[in-house]
């Protein structure tokens, strides 16, 4: 069930950055799937999933790709020095990240989707991935 559901929530964050809104949806989820397993395979998929990603939004192939590893690197770096597993670290890690993104790829309203973005990954963090991975947390 842990893959099917990452599974799932992944087709669901591609497709919906993809088509309907601009905030990095894709970043929230692999963010707390990284902070909550703290596995490597994570860098893999962040490089898969910013090639999809490219590919359906039309960019330089490799970009989002390269964003994706280097913040879920920084966030391996400081895990080393901080507790990543609490909600103001999920909450700021995805603020700047998802600042960062937008404004990379060139999208306005950087704050408000930002905060959004943010607060989305809270809310998974919290309520959707530990129910989901109830006797693995």
């Amino acid at each position: 069930m842990n893959k099917l559901t990452f599974f799932l929530l992944i087709t669901f964050a591609i497709l919906f950055e993809a088509t309907i809104t601009s905030i990095p949806i894709v970043l929230d989820v692999l963010l707390v799937f990284y902070i909550l397993k703290r596995k490597s395979g994570i860098f893999i998929t962040a490089f898969i999933l910013g090639i999809i990603l490219d590919v359906f939004m039309v960019r330089t192939l490799g970009l989002t790709s390269i964003f994706f590893i280097a913040f879920i690197f920084v966030v391996f770096l400081y895990e080393r020095k901080f507790e990543i597993v609490t909600y103001p670290f999920v909450f700021f890690a995805s603020f700047l990240g998802s600042l960062i993104s937008l404004l990379l790829f060139g999208y306005n309203y950087l704050i408000q989707q930002a905060i959004v973005s943010s607060l989305f990954a809270v809310v998974l963090f919290r309520v959707v991935i530990p129910n989901l991975f109830r006797n693995l947390v």
